[in-house]
């Protein structure tokens, strides 16, 4: 509680350093509170004494954490069967994860697609630019719980078509290129 309270002390200082109008101080003060109130999954930058594990313990920690993710999409499962080692490398040194609040921006329409991602719980949704060339869609596509999308990333250079953001609070895994 005093550390929420030194933060939000914090924060009001840093919006009047920097003359941030009064509507959107408000505002930003409200989506603070709102999001510090949430229970939601540390993040490993927030516990500091991960850093202490060694390599090996720390890949087998992400191994845990995310192969039962990565394992859902059918290239990696397979490859997995030939390569356990990879999968373990891969799981360390290329997967993380992402929480998003309801209504946060994933990415925006013309943005360089540098990941995949899974829906690991929550709804992502998914809106194409009408402008965009390819398989225009005029309705958003609701990504749920299981789902993999922007796998394009993984294989060539790619700009996003559209947008995605959360519907709710969402937990994405995140396969960086």
């Amino acid at each position: 509680k005093q550390e929420e309270t030194e933060n939000l002390v914090l924060l009001s200082r840093f919006l009047s350093q920097h003359q941030v109008n009064h509507v959107v101080s408000m505002r930003i003060h409200r989506q603070v509170k709102e999001r510090m109130a949430v229970d939601r999954p540390l993040k490993d930058s927030e516990v500091p004494v991960l850093s202490l594990l060694s390599r090996s313990l720390h890949a087998e920690l992400w191994d845990e954490m995310y192969q039962r993710h990565v394992l859902t999409m059918p290239l990696l499962r397979w490859w997995s069967m030939l390569e356990t080692d990879c999968l373990r490398s891969l799981c360390s040194d290329a997967v993380s994860s992402v929480y998003l609040g309801p209504g946060d921006r994933l990415f925006d329409v013309g943005s360089e697609a540098t990941s995949a991602y899974l829906v690991c719980s929550g709804r992502i949704r998914y809106l194409q630019m009408s402008g965009s060339p390819v398989f225009a869609r005029t309705q958003p596509l609701v990504l749920t719980e299981g789902r993999w999308f922007c796998e394009v990333a993984l294989w060539c250079q790619w700009s996003h078509l559209g947008t995605a953001e959360a519907e709710g609070h969402a937990e994405l895994a995140v396969l960086s290129a």
